[in-house]
């Protein structure tokens, strides 16, 4: 079975007269016998943590700085927010972070062997957030790193 990243990313190859996309690439790996792979998209970007009115345990500096970036963004309309923590917690409506999303993988029974491409756009936390996957997942890749130098040149 061949497997492909969901979406297409276009990459303008100089060598190439016509784009080729990175589920062109993904397509090619896996032909070459790269193997299979697990996409992850975290969903854990500045608006949906902010959002979310949820304490992600980095401090008090962290709750204040999402509290006045929701105040800005949706000015007092996050119904979230008049819920505890906990209570939120108890209703699932905190996103996981990408430290829980490991405990998950894990449990799941992935291990440092899985190829992981991630997915997401820009994760809320930036790669203090991240490290934590590519510490269990040595093989993770994202769309900046799936394609060789050569291929990724000029990225329309």
């Amino acid at each position: 079975m061949l497997l492909s990243v969901a979406f297409d990313i276009h990459l303008g190859i100089a060598k190439h007269s016509v784009p080729i996309t990175l589920r062109e690439v993904t397509d090619t790996k896996v032909k070459q016998g790269a193997g299979k792979f697990v996409v992850l998209h975290v969903w854990f970007d500045k608006d949906m943590a902010a959002h979310s009115a949820c304490d992600f345990g980095s401090g008090k500096a962290e709750k204040l700085a999402l509290a006045k970036y929701r105040r800005t963004i949706w000015q007092g309309r996050v119904l979230n927010s008049q819920f505890t923590d906990e209570e939120l917690r108890n209703q699932g409506r905190c996103p996981l972070t990408p430290e829980k999303n490991v405990l998950l993988l894990a449990a799941l029974g992935f291990d440092s062997s899985t190829r992981l491409y991630l997915a997401s756009h820009k994760v809320y936390g930036g790669e203090a957030r991240i490290s934590t996957l590519r510490k269990l997942f040595p093989l993770m890749e994202e769309k900046k790193s799936l394609a060789s130098a050569e291929e990724s040149v000029d990225v329309i």
